[in-house]
């Protein structure tokens, strides 16, 4: 990305519009494309280039990528160049990202990670954004998950379920979110599960969302107990079509769960063919 006939800023706007393009490019592996993100976002001289919004870019990118700490950085720096230029919604949406890496170190004090969501979250309110309200109670409501308070995490799932829209595939992220946690936490009866489960399925199938079809049949199998087809489904199924997708949150989400249980279940032969095609997110475990 050289572009030796342009100025200097325009050098530096070219490579963060490349940036951002790599950032929502979703026809390759994610990880690939974050990579590419934070590679050409370097490149700019912040010294020819007064828009400086880009490191809000890089932090979104460390992110996904799992950098935390560069992250955290980045987005600080994010935030106080929003702040200076009265940019409101940009700022919270720096401190949005700041917060889930406060958040993902489950040593940091939570207390006062959860008293920064609720101000982000009034915020929010504030300045009528109700699709960053659900977004920060969602992220809200899986810290609470995480830390298997499954008690907030239900209530707080159910209230950024409220907001969006129905059908979305928006909305099935959210119910999904609140029915996983309703059965981890058993705070939903066996019956009520399955209602729901059922119904996020035809839902599903309405909105053609392969990925919800396929998360919502693994649930069902959980909810009734039935381990041998539930992590068949994984193994066959799921795994295959996260893999097609570049689907890598979930591939790894799912591949650990199948991979402990094969070593749970002493069945090693299967364990191993799980760890040669998971072998990156078995060792970042």
């Amino acid at each position: 990305h050289d572009y030796p006939e342009l100025r200097a800023y325009e050098k530096n706007l070219y490579r963060h519009v490349w940036g951002i393009y790599y950032l929502l490019d979703y026809r390759n592996s994610k990880k690939e494309c974050y990579q590419k993100a934070i590679n050409i976002l370097k490149e700019i001289d912040r010294n020819e280039y007064g828009n400086l919004e880009y490191y809000y870019h890089l932090a979104a990118a460390y992110q996904w990528m799992n950098s935390y700490v560069l992250a955290y950085s980045y987005a600080e720096k994010a935030l106080r160049y929003y702040k200076e230029v009265d940019n409101f919604l940009g700022a919270l949406m720096a401190e949005s990202i700041m917060l889930i890496s406060k958040g993902s170190n489950v040593d940091h004090d939570f207390q006062e990670v959860e008293a920064a969501y609720h101000r982000l979250i009034h915020n929010s309110e504030l300045l009528n954004k109700p699709d960053k309200k659900t977004m920060l109670l969602n992220n809200l409501g899986y810290e609470y998950y995480r830390r298997k308070d499954y008690q907030n995490a239900k209530r707080t799932f159910k209230e950024s379920l409220s907001l969006v829209k129905k059908p979305s595939v928006l909305y099935l992220q959210r119910w999904y979110n609140y029915l996983k946690c309703n059965f981890e936490g058993k705070l939903m009866r066996k019956p009520e599960l399955l209602k729901h489960a059922r119904e996020g399925l035809s839902i599903a199938k309405v909105q053609d969302a392969n990925v919800y079809k396929i998360v919502f049949r693994l649930l069902i199998l959980q909810i009734e107990g039935n381990d041998e087809q539930y992590y068949q489904l994984i193994e066959k199924e799921a795994l295959p079509y996260f893999e097609s997708t570049k689907s890598e949150m979930l591939k790894k989400r799912f591949g650990k769960e199948i991979y402990h249980y094969y070593v749970k279940m002493e069945k090693y032969d299967k364990a191993i063919q799980i760890s040669n095609r998971l072998i990156d997110e078995i060792q970042s475990e």
